[in-house]
C-alpha cells in the first residue's frame, strides 16, 4: 500500500508541474545551452542555464538555476545560481538579482552604500494573443566618494504579439512571441531598445532580437541545444 501511495503522489506529482505551464524548466538536471550574435551573425558567446534544484510548496514552485556566461572565446562572465519563482500562476523572476550577483562577484560582498530595488518580470502561465504583461523596473545607487552612480532600467510595453512556429538549433517550437520596450538611464548615458523573444512551455525563452531605438538588429540570442 505505501509503494502504491508512493507511486501515485510522485505521478500526481509530475502532472501538477505539467498542468501548470510554467515557461520555464521545473525538472533537476535539464540544461539549456543558447548562442549569442552580433547584428553580422557573428557568434560573441555562449549562455548555459542548468536547473540545480527544484522546491515544491503547495502549488508554488522555487526553480533554482546555474547561470554560466561565456564570451566568444570561452571565458567566463558570470558564473552564480539565481532563482524564480511559480506563484499564483506565474513566474517571478527578480531582474535585480543578477545585478546584485554581479555586485558580490566583483567586490565579494555588498558595499555599505550600495542601493538597489526593483519589480519582478512576471509571466502568466497562460498567454493570449493581444495580452499585456505587466512592466518592470530596476533602480540601483552605488557611492564612491563624491560620486553618486545612478542607474535605472524600465521594461515596458510587454505584449503578446503572435503565437507562431519558429525554428531555432535545438528544434521546432510552438512559441509565443513577446515584444517589449527597454530604456536605460545612467548618469549621462541614456539608451532606448526594443525586444523581441519567443517563449515555449516547458523550456522558456528559444530565441530572443534585440533592436536599437531606429529598429536596426543589434543582437540575438537561440537556443541550440536542451540535454536532460
Amino acid at each position: 500500500m505505501k509503494t502504491l501511495f508512493l507511486i501515485a503522489t510522485i505521478f500526481l506529482s509530475s502532472m501538477l508541474i505539467k498542468a501548470q505551464e510554467i515557461f520555464f524548466p521545473s525538472k533537476v538536471g535539464v540544461v539549456l545551452e543558447y548562442k549569442n550574435y552580433d547584428n553580422k551573425n557573428s557568434e560573441t558567446g555562449t549562455t548555459r542555464y542548468t536547473i540545480s534544484k527544484v522546491n515544491k510548496i503547495g502549488n508554488d514552485i522555487d526553480i533554482t538555476y546555474i547561470i554560466l556566461k561565456m564570451d566568444k572565446d570561452n571565458k567566463i562572465q558570470f558564473d552564480d545560481e539565481i532563482t524564480v519563482h511559480y506563484k499564483d500562476k506565474k513566474l517571478h523572476f527578480d531582474m535585480s538579482s543578477i545585478f546584485r550577483q554581479s555586485v558580490l562577484r566583483e567586490k565579494g560582498e555588498l558595499p555599505k552604500n550600495f542601493k538597489i530595488s526593483g519589480s519582478d518580470v512576471v509571466t502568466p502561465s497562460y498567454l493570449k494573443v493581444g495580452d499585456k504583461l505587466p512592466d518592470s523596473h530596476v533602480n540601483m545607487a552605488i557611492k564612491r566618494g563624491i560620486i553618486n552612480i545612478k542607474i535605472a532600467i524600465n521594461i515596458t510595453d510587454r505584449t503578446v504579439e503572435a503565437l507562431e512556429d519558429i525554428t531555432v538549433p535545438a528544434g521546432i517550437f510552438e512559441a509565443y512571441k513577446i515584444n517589449s520596450k527597454m530604456s536605460a538611464k545612467a548618469s549621462i548615458i541614456n539608451k532606448t531598445s526594443t525586444s523581441s523573444e519567443w517563449l515555449v512551455k516547458g523550456i522558456g525563452m528559444v530565441k530572443s532580437e534585440s533592436y536599437d531605438k531606429k529598429g536596426e538588429l543589434e543582437s540575438y540570442t537561440e537556443l541550440v541545444s536542451i540535454q536532460e
